[in-house]
């Protein structure tokens, strides 16, 4: 199930070219669908749909697709909150979870995971925020665009914010 779940993210979400505006309204209509299908296996299987999640945000972000409209923005937000239920109902190891969401935040153009503290955390307990936090110190110190400083600021403002108790 969850293999045949991610072969339709790929099918659906993976972009070769460009899509105009004449073709983008269908595939947000089928990311819409296939964040729906996530949705339904939270309850059975949520520490896979965490990293189905994950997919679909890597999927999405790398899609070229004409979005003057926002559709992207939209479909991303369900997928994050797909994801952070996921996490509530599955109880990821907090270390890979934080690993994860700094590496997608990072690489996001889109601001996905960017401020997931303090709702996220509980789910990562002291050893998930500790690493978040060890991985930001390691990505300040890198040289960078002014967009990856300005989400590492963020970030760490968050990080700062978070206790776990």
């Amino acid at each position: 199930m969850v293999d045949e779940v991610r072969e339709r993210l790929r099918r659906v979400l993976e972009v070769e070219g460009y899509i105009d505006e004449d073709g983008a309204w269908a595939y947000f209509e089928g990311a819409r669908e296939v964040v729906r299908e996530l949705e339904a296996l939270i309850a059975s299987r949520p520490r896979e749909v965490v990293r189905l999640a994950e997919y679909a945000v890597e999927l999405l972000e790398a899609a070229d697709v004409d979005d003057d409209g926002g559709l992207v923005d939209d479909v991303l937000e369900r997928v994050q909150v797909v994801h952070f239920d996921a996490c509530a109902a599955g109880e990821p190891d907090p270390v890979e979870l934080a690993e994860s969401l700094v590496a997608l935040a990072l690489a996001s153009e889109n601001g996905v995971f960017l401020t997931v503290l303090p709702d996220y955390g509980q789910i990562l307990g002291r050893a998930g925020l500790d690493r978040y936090r060890e991985l930001l110190d390691q990505a300040a110190g890198q040289p960078q665009s002014a967009q990856r400083r300005f989400a590492i600021d963020r970030m760490v403002e968050l990080a700062a914010a978070t206790s776990v108790y």
